[in-house]
C-alpha cells in the first residue's frame, strides 16, 4: 500500500484502510455496471478484484482479531459498514467492528484532539449504529443538533463548549449531505433484501396526531411512498405508489407496544414485540395500541 492516504487531516505518510475500502466499493459498483451493460466479462473481473480487496480490508479490521485502532483516523475505518458496506461484512463483524473503534472513547460525538467535535465522524458512526440498531446513534445525532441550536447549517469542527465552528471553510457540504442521509436512514434504510421502516425512532414520532409523510425516495428498489399516520387507538402504515421492485420482507419497527392486524394484501412472516416483518406491498398496515 503507497504511503500516502486521502483523509483531509490525516498528514502522516502513510496508507490508509479507508481508501482501500472505498476502492473496493468502487469496483463492486463497477461489476454492478457492467452486468446492468451485458459485459458479463467485466462484471466478473470487476467483482473479483472488488472481493479480492474486500479480503484484505476483513483480515485487516476483522479476521486477525487484532484490529490496530491506535489514533483518532482509525474511525474512517467504519465506512466500510455503511456507507460502503463491503462483502463479509456479517452483523456480527459489523458490531466487533464498531465495539474496537469505540472501546476507548467514553464520549460521543467524536472529540478530534485539540480540535474539537468532528461532524463528519460522529454523524457517520451514528449511521453504523442506527444500521445495526443501537439507541447511541440517535443520542449522539440530537446532541449535535442540539449544540447546532437554531443554524440551518453544520461547521466541520464544533467547539462542544460553545457550539461554534472552530475548524475547516465553514459550512460542511460533506456534513449536509450526511445529515439528510442520516435523516433518511432514521425513518427507512433499503437493506439488499429488505426495507426497513422506523430502525431507530423515537416514541415522539408516535404520539396521537403525529404524521410522517414520505414521498419519491430513492431507493435500492426504487422510489419508495409511504406514510405514517398516529390515531389515538391505532397506527396506519399507508403503501403507496408500488415501487419498481417489491421488497423481499419489510420489517416495520414500533418504539410503542402496538398489535399488527392481519390483512389480505400481505402476509405476516414474523412478529416480535416490537417488530414484524411482512411480505408483499400492502395498502394499509394497521397497529393497534396496547
Amino acid at each position: 500500500f503507497i504511503d500516502e492516504n486521502t483523509l483531509p487531516e490525516y498528514i502522516i505518510a502513510e496508507g490508509h484502510c479507508h481508501d482501500l475500502i472505498i476502492l473496493a466499493y468502487a469496483l463492486s459498483q463497477f461489476s454492478y455496471i457492467a452486468r446492468c451493460l451485458g459485459i458479463f466479462g467485466d462484471e466478473i473481473k470487476y467483482k473479483k478484484e472488488s472481493d479480492r480487496l474486500s479480503e484484505i480490508v476483513n483480515r485487516t479490521l476483522i479476521s486477525d482479531k487484532k484490529p490496530s485502532f491506535n489514533n483518532d483516523f482509525s474511525l474512517y475505518s467504519m465506512v466500510a459498514v455503511h456507507p460502503f458496506r463491503l462483502a463479509g461484512m456479517t452483523d456480527a463483524n459489523i458490531r466487533f467492528l464498531i465495539d474496537g473503534l469505540l472501546k476507548n472513547r467514553n464520549e460521543l460525538p467524536v472529540f478530534m484532539r485539540p480540535i474539537g467535535w468532528d461532524v463528519f465522524l460522529s454523524l457517520l458512526i451514528a449511521n453504523n449504529l442506527m444500521l445495526i440498531g443501537d439507541p447511541a446513534g440517535v443520542l449522539m445525532i440530537q446532541k449535535l443538533l442540539n449544540a447546532a441550536g437554531d443554524r440551518y447549517s453544520l461547521p466541520d469542527y464544533i467547539n462542544p463548549s460553545t457550539g461554534r465552528g472552530v475548524w475547516g471553510r465553514g459550512e460542511s457540504k460533506i456534513a449536509s449531505a450526511l445529515v439528510f442521509s442520516t435523516i433518511r436512514n432514521m425513518i427507512f434504510i433499503d437493506h439488499p433484501e429488505r426495507l426497513e421502516l422506523f430502525p431507530t425512532s423515537n416514541q415522539s414520532w408516535f404520539e396521537p396526531g403525529r404524521e410522517i409523510v414520505v414521498e419519491n425516495a430513492p431507493s435500492r428498489f426504487g422510489m419508495i411512498c409511504f406514510r405514517m399516520i398516529s390515531l389515538t387507538n391505532e397506527i396506519q402504515i399507508q403503501f403507496e405508489k408500488l415501487p419498481k421492485f417489491v421488497p423481499p420482507d419489510i420489517m416495520i419497527n414500533m418504539p410503542v407496544k402496538a398489535k399488527i392486524l392481519p390483512g389480505d394484501d400481505f402476509i405476516m412472516k414474523k412478529e416480535g414485540e416490537r417488530s414484524q416483518v411482512i411480505n408483499g406491498w400492502p395498502s394499509v398496515v394497521r397497529f393497534i395500541r396496547k
